[in-house]
């Protein structure tokens, strides 16, 4: 089992006896072959690490699961197909970064979390703020996932 795998279901073990509606509203996980052809449009590839966490969940129903009791910040999870979809929309946002962003988490209404996807393996998190201020957020998305 991976490390983000066994931070996940530490994670959903944890919504369950939290918040058992938002762990109830967690989507099943998609397959590979699901999570290729969603991202077909996209003009880089995802990195193993944001694959590896859409097979275990495709994002809440309900919009957005907010984690602000588990870690320092509060982000949402959403959908691939909405999260792609969003990465098109905020092109003129991460223009300027001149690396490949995907939309991860959004946060506030004026914060996103990006996920960098210039690695196969895994992607750092950086955050972009409508200013637009860009700072590093979390050395990859396990890190989101883990209690400090």
């Amino acid at each position: 089992m991976s490390v983000l795998i066994n931070a996940l279901e530490r994670f959903e073990y944890w919504l369950w006896n939290n918040h058992p509606k938002i762990a109830n509203s967690l989507s099943s996980g998609l397959t590979s072959e699901e999570i290729n052809n969603m991202a077909q449009s996209l003009p880089f590839s995802l990195s193993e690490e944001i694959k590896e966490l859409y097979k275990w969940s495709n994002g809440c129903s309900r919009g957005l699961v907010t984690l602000s009791s588990y870690c320092d910040e509060i982000i949402g999870f959403m959908p691939l197909d909405r999260a792609i979809k969003l990465t098109h929309d905020a092109e003129h946002i991460t223009e300027h970064l001149n690396i490949p962003c995907y939309y991860m988490f959004p946060e506030y209404e004026r914060w996103i979390h990006f996920a960098v996807c210039d690695e196969e393996e895994t992607s750092p998190i950086l955050v972009v703020t409508d200013d637009p201020c860009t700072r590093f957020a979390y050395s990859n998305i396990t890190s989101t996932v883990r209690r400090k």
